[in-house]
């Protein structure tokens, strides 16, 4: 209702008091008119249909203004959402960390950061100064982390699937369950800080192929490590 209300104060009042004025008017003309004879009659008549035709055209008016501010309040809603999200899309990729870490907490704020359609998901963040940044369960598939600063984020349960960390800073990162398979980790930089998808530590013996590729024989992603455990504990594997 309130929806309604606003939306009739913003229709063009100029048009809409016209047709009142001419629509009372003629009403009010018709109802004070005397009839004395056939003209009078006629020209009465024709005042009340007028009047009746202009209240017709009122209702019609407000009905059309009502449905052409809703549809102009919807587009104006999906302008604003669009660019609001490539405002945060360009502020997360920034080499300013207080710039980049405010707007991953507003897209994480929208709900803009998991599940498919996560808007982070492809998205260009190369060089981007993410240190201490929040991204647990985030969908990063196929993002482009190229030397990204990623120094003690917290990258749990994201997914990773094909991501290029090429050169990416991982010191002290959180990696624990996420999905690195089909990610380039080459050149990437850990410490013995970091935090490995299968929940151990980083050190310089770890062969990280295990996580990325699906062929190495003791690949490990968090699902198969899932259906290990439910196998192990005697459940049925899916």
């Amino acid at each position: 209702m309130s929806t309604i209300l606003r939306r009739l104060t913003n229709i063009n009042m100029a048009v809409f008091l016209i047709l009142i004025v001419v629509a009372v008017g003629s009403s009010i003309f018709s109802a004070l008119y005397s009839p004395a004879g056939a003209d009078s009659e006629w020209w009465s008549g024709w005042l009340q249909n007028f009047s009746t035709e202009m209240m017709g055209a009122i209702v019609t008016f407000a009905l059309f203004e009502l449905l052409i501010g809703g549809r102009k309040a919807a587009l104006d809603e999906q302008r604003r959402v669009a660019e609001l999200r490539t405002r945060l899309l360009r502020d997360a990729r920034s080499i300013v960390n207080d710039i980049a870490i405010k707007a991953v907490e507003e897209i994480y704020a929208y709900d803009w950061l998991e599940g498919d359609d996560g808007m982070l998901k492809g998205g260009n963040l190369m060089i981007a100064n993410l240190q201490g940044v929040n991204l647990a369960g985030a969908n990063l598939q196929g993002a482009n982390l190229v030397a990204a600063n990623l120094q003690h984020a917290n990258l749990m349960l994201a997914n990773l699937k094909g991501a290029d960390l090429v050169d990416a800073n991982l010191q002290g990162a959180n990696l624990r369950l996420a999905d690195l398979s089909g990610a380039k980790l080459g050149l990437a930089k850990f410490t013995e800080e970091t935090v490995l998808p299968d929940n151990t530590k980083w050190s310089p013996e770890v062969d990280t192929g295990r996580f990325t590729d699906s062929s190495h024989p003791q690949f490990w992603q968090p699902s198969r490590a899932k259906e290990k455990s439910d196998n192990k504990d005697g459940g049925t594997v899916q």
